[in-house]
């Protein structure tokens, strides 16, 4: 009849760890060294772990913080459990899209672009939207090497342009100074005196206080230095007092009556 030897647990003793081998597994204390492991149920492994190259094939679950090291050192992104926020270190960038074309990241208060930045990379423009009701509505829109458009109630409000802004469909705005209005225009005061004015109705009140196309106000004194119009005439009803150091100058051909 053969012999047996049956043991809850065996133990042995292998440099410096240890290998006990139980009914339900093997229990390993020390340094393990192995040209590879096919483990198909858990595995728990307790304090810190360096593995140079991990493919997992299903769900991973972390329940601590995550940190992302950058090839750039302090260009990292990590997760903060205790604050239920993902941080992201200057210049560690966001990029969206197949082509990569949705771009965002911080770079520091220094600088031309420093702050926070939104690029539209290769040529393409950025939509700030909202959403009413599910559908979407434009806000702003920034077009490369052209136009910036802001909306109001997904209409368009206000255009840049290469000479300076569009307000809506009737008024041009230029970086000169220089405004082109279509449509009527209706403001509480016009300044100046209103020589360059055309299709006025006859007797209009140019420079008048009045609507009343029967009035006609003026100053009663010239403050300013003035020149009538070289080929027109100038009227002004009376008397009118000229301040010291100011001139009043009537080109050959012209004349000023004072009424």
């Amino acid at each position: 009849m053969a012999s047996e030897i049956r043991a809850n647990k065996q133990t042995n003793r292998v440099g410096l760890g240890t290998v006990t081998y139980t009914d339900t597994g093997i229990i390993v204390s020390g340094i393990v060294t192995a040209t590879g492991a096919d483990i198909n149920g858990d595995l728990d492994v307790d304090g810190h772990t360096n593995l140079d190259n991990v493919s997992v094939a299903g769900v991973t679950t972390h329940n601590e913080d995550v940190w992302f090291k950058g090839a750039t050192s302090n260009r990292d992104a990590y997760w903060d459990k205790s604050a239920n926020t993902l941080y992201f270190k200057d210049n560690a960038r966001i990029y969206l899209g197949n082509s990569s074309d949705f771009r965002m990241y911080h770079t520091p208060n220094s600088g031309a672009y420093g702050g926070a930045n939104i690029l539209g990379a290769n040529g393409h423009p950025i939509n700030l939207m909202t959403s009413m009701n599910g559908a979407g509505e434009n806000g702003i829109i920034i077009n490369p090497n052209a136009d910036v458009i802001l909306y109001y109630d997904n209409a368009v409000k206000l255009r840049t342009s290469q000479k300076g802004i569009k307000v809506g469909t009737g008024v041009t705005i230029e970086t000169n100074g220089q405004a082109t209005y279509t449509g009527i225009i209706t403001a509480t005061a016009f300044s100046g005196d209103g020589s360059s004015l055309s299709n006025l109705p006859a007797g209009a009140p140019v420079g008048g206080a009045s609507t009343n196309t029967v009035f006609f106000e003026n100053d009663t004194a010239v403050a300013v230095n003035y020149q009538i119009t070289s080929g027109k005439n100038a009227m002004s009803a009376g008397p009118i007092a000229i301040n010291a150091g100011i001139a009043v100058t009537v080109p050959s051909g012209s004349s000023w009556t004072i009424v």
